[in-house]
């Protein structure tokens, strides 16, 4: 079974993003952009486990976490990769200080049961775009430039998941497997 943990954002954080990247969805690019029942924070992809390693993995949250409710702001879009060699389009968060809080305690857990450390730092934003192909569009671009700081929403935070990803030819299935509370 495929695992992320991650923050399952709520109706109208979706409504949101989905009318701020209205002006990119408009331009000709080979980006796939994630299903609206996709977009979602991941704080850590954990990657297949059998049955077994599901199962500490949800036991490794039984008790509360450390990290109090707080509250983040949504703002910008922008990408990862060179223009021209985007990966991901994303939607940033301005202050990730307690999303990195919340990461660190997770792998701190998650460490117990031979879960890897990432080697990179973790950096908050919302996947909201993907691509693996070149491609040259100038209006994509401007049209990113003008959205870079654009305000899109709050949202406030009082719990994570555990997730289960199953993949299918017209993308992934996420399920919830178990809810933390902050």
């Amino acid at each position: 079974m495929r695992l992320f943990i991650g923050i399952k954002l709520n109706d109208e954080v979706l409504d949101k993003i989905g009318a701020a990247i209205i002006p990119l969805k408009k331009e000709k690019t080979p980006v796939r952009w994630v299903k609206r029942e996709n977009i979602h924070i991941t704080l850590k992809f954990i990657g297949e486990t059998d049955r077994k390693q599901t199962d500490k993995i949800m036991g490794l949250f039984n008790e509360k976490p450390v990290t109090s409710p707080f509250e983040i702001i949504i703002k910008g879009l922008g990408t990862f990769g060179r223009e021209r060699e985007v990966r991901i389009v994303w939607a940033g968060i301005e202050d990730g200080s307690k999303l990195k809080e919340l990461h660190f305690e997770i792998e701190q857990r998650l460490e117990k049961v031979g879960i890897k450390k990432e080697l990179r730092d973790y950096t908050p934003h919302i996947t909201i775009g993907r691509n693996n192909r070149f491609f040259k569009s100038g209006s994509f671009f401007k049209a990113l430039k003008e959205l870079e700081d654009v305000p899109i929403s709050r949202l406030k935070v009082n719990s994570f998941q555990i997730f289960s990803s199953e993949l299918f030819p017209d993308g992934p299935k996420y399920k919830i497997l178990k809810n933390i509370l902050l």
